[in-house]
C-alpha cells in the first residue's frame, strides 16, 4: 500500500509541474496577444470597485459570496450593484464569516468559480476550517484580501499584512501595489484558480487603496478578454462536478491516519 499511495503521490505531483508549465506559457501568450489588443479608457476609482469591475469583466463566475467587514465591504456592494443591472451573476450576503466559507466551498463543488472578498479577523474566521479544504480538493475560489491589523491583544484597524501571514501558506497569494494591479490580477486570479484549482488570493492594501481614488485603465477590448479565458477548463460543466447525477464523483475521499499528513 505503501509503494502504491507513494506512485499515486508522485503522478499527482507530475502533474501539477505539468499545468504549472502549461499555465505559464498560456498566460505568457494570452497577455501578448492583451498588450496589443486592449485599449481601454481611463477612469477614476479606488482598488475595490477596481476589483469588482475585473470580476464583472471577466464573466468567469456565477456566484458571489460576502459578509461586510471594513475595508473589504465595497467589493461586494460594488459586485452587487453590476448584477443588479443584469449581470448573469448572484451576489449572496451571509450571516457570518464561517457561512461564506462553506457557501465558497458548496459553490467551487458544484462548478463555479466563487468570490468573495475579505479582511483581519474576518479572513481568519470565514477560512479556519476551510481554506485547508479548498486546497486539499483542488477547489478554484478568488478571494480578495484587503489586508488590515489582526486585533492581538488591543484594537487595530490599520493596514498590515498580519492577516495574510495568518493564511498564507495555504493558496496563491497575488501582491497588488495600486488599484491599477488590483485590476489586472484579478483577471489572472481568476485564470490560475481554473488552471490549477487551486484558491488564489488578490492582496491590496486596505485603506490606502481600498479608500482613495486612483487612475485606472479599464479593458475595453472583449474578444482579447475572452481570448484570455479560451484555453481554460469550463469549471461549470455538469459532467465534472458532484451534480452529476448519472456518473457522481468523489470529492475528498476518507483516509486513515497514516495518509491524512501526506495529503
Amino acid at each position: 500500500e505503501d509503494g502504491t499511495f507513494k506512485q499515486i503521490k508522485e503522478q499527482v505531483l507530475a502533474a501539477r509541474n505539468v499545468r504549472l508549465d502549461s499555465l505559464k506559457e498560456k498566460v505568457e501568450k494570452a497577455l501578448d496577444i492583451s498588450s496589443e489588443a486592449l485599449k481601454g479608457q481611463l477612469i477614476v476609482a479606488s482598488a475595490n470597485k477596481a476589483a469588482a469591475l475585473a470580476v464583472a469583466q471577466a464573466g468567469q463566475t456565477k456566484t458571489v459570496f460576502g459578509y461586510p467587514t471594513t475595508p473589504a465591504t465595497s467589493v461586494i456592494e460594488y459586485l452587487a450593484q453590476i448584477a443588479d443591472m443584469g449581470l448573469p451573476m448572484n451576489v449572496f450576503l451571509s450571516p457570518a464569516e464561517d457561512d461564506v466559507g462553506a457557501r465558497l466551498l458548496g459553490a467551487a463543488e458544484a462548478g463555479d468559480v466563487p468570490v468573495t472578498a475579505t479582511t483581519s479577523v474576518a479572513a481568519t474566521y470565514m477560512f479556519n476550517q476551510h481554506l485547508p479544504d479548498f486546497v486539499g480538493k483542488e477547489l478554484p475560489i478568488v478571494i480578495n484580501l484587503v489586508v488590515r491589523a489582526i486585533n492581538i491583544g488591543a484594537l487595530c484597524i490599520f493596514s498590515d499584512e498580519s492577516d495574510m501571514a495568518f493564511i498564507k501558506d495555504w493558496g496563491v497569494f497575488l501582491r497588488a501595489r495600486n488599484a491599477q494591479e488590483v485590476y489586472y490580477l484579478n483577471f489572472i486570479a481568476l485564470r490560475i484558480a481554473k488552471e490549477l484549482k487551486t484558491p488564489v488570493f488578490v492582496v491590496s492594501s486596505g485603506f490606502r487603496n481600498s479608500h482613495t481614488n486612483q487612475p485606472v485603465r479599464i479593458f475595453d477590448n472583449y474578444d482579447a478578454i475572452e481570448t484570455f479565458y479560451k484555453n481554460s477548463p469550463d469549471r461549470f460543466s455538469v459532467d465534472k462536478t458532484i451534480l452529476n447525477q448519472n456518473t457522481p464523483n468523489l470529492i475528498g475521499p476518507v483516509v486513515g491516519p497514516g495518509y491524512g499528513s501526506e495529503l
